[in-house]
């Protein structure tokens, strides 16, 4: 009568192995590019910058002189291209810097109301419709609240976008707790991500995007941001359905002041 119980026993134990070599693999990848992103990042801003200065300030020379010229649209595009390629830098400099926290007490609450604004506003998205659901009050959480707005911040869009060819376009936060956690759930009603391309979804780089309208690095630099508040983020997804991503993060962290922690690393 043992022998089942043992087997289900080493069977949650064989998964909970797994999960973790995968959560490794994928904590090698984040600090392998990481490494590369800071010296690459800082390498390529300055001519990047100089690109910029310099078909800016052609582009606003020949408006003075041209209208609807076509070299005007020429260094249009090349300013365009430019800043997309200053934006992808910017990513790459805050996936690189990953590591320290401003740890203070927010209103989770709050905090998405305040993510979730933009979004409700926005033409792209006036389709969708917006729900946000609370079980309780009083979600008083220490974090850093600009990291995880930006965590919010790229889950959201990534389901709104994941709903640009569905019939029906739903988007879903729910917002729990426990005795140790607060839990936020965000859920699309898209096409849902194909089995196959699930391991890779916090993967750098991976983007299943048509060519610039995404860097690959959102859902990476996420998963790196909820790590370092000792939570976790996860995902289920059915095709045709949609997705639905989990973000657990514990209600408090071990506080300290910037004055503390430069304190420490002075000694």
């Amino acid at each position: 009568m043992c022998l089942p119980y043992v087997l289900d026993e080493l069977k949650i134990a064989y998964d909970n192995l797994s999960d973790t070599e995968e959560q490794l693999r994928v904590a090698e990848k984040l600090a392998s590019i990481g490494q590369l992103a800071a010296g690459v990042a800082h390498e390529i801003n300055n001519p990047l910058g100089t690109i910029l200065l310099y078909a800016s300030m052609l582009k606003r020379d020949l408006e003075k002189i041209y209208n609807d010229d076509q070299r005007t649209e020429d260094l249009k595009l090349i300013v365009e291209e430019a800043n997309r390629c200053k934006n992808i830098v910017a990513n790459l400099l805050n996936f690189a810097r990953q590591g320290k926290l401003n740890l203070k007490e927010f209103d989770l609450t709050e905090t998405i109301r305040e993510v979730l604004k933009p979004f409700t506003l926005n033409p792209l998205y006036r389709q969708i419709v917006f729900r946000f659901d609370i079980q309780e009050n009083n979600y008083q959480i220490t974090g850093d609240e600009d990291q995880i707005k930006q965590v919010l911040v790229n889950v959201i869009k990534n389901a709104c976008d994941a709903m640009s060819e569905s019939s029906t376009k739903e988007l879903i936060v729910n917002l729990f707790s426990d005795a140790q956690n607060f839990k936020i759930e965000v859920t699309d009603t898209g096409n849902g991500i194909p089995k196959e391309n699930q391991s890779k979804v916090f993967t750098p780089f991976f983007t299943t995007k048509s060519m610039g309208k995404g860097t690959g690095l959102g859902l990476a630099i996420s998963y790196g941001i909820i790590k370092m508040h000792k939570g976790n983020i996860t995902f289920v997804s059915e095709i045709g359905k949609g997705t639905t991503f989990k973000v657990v993060l514990p209600k408090h962290q071990a506080y300290q002041s910037n004055e503390a922690i430069e304190g420490a690393k002075a000694l």
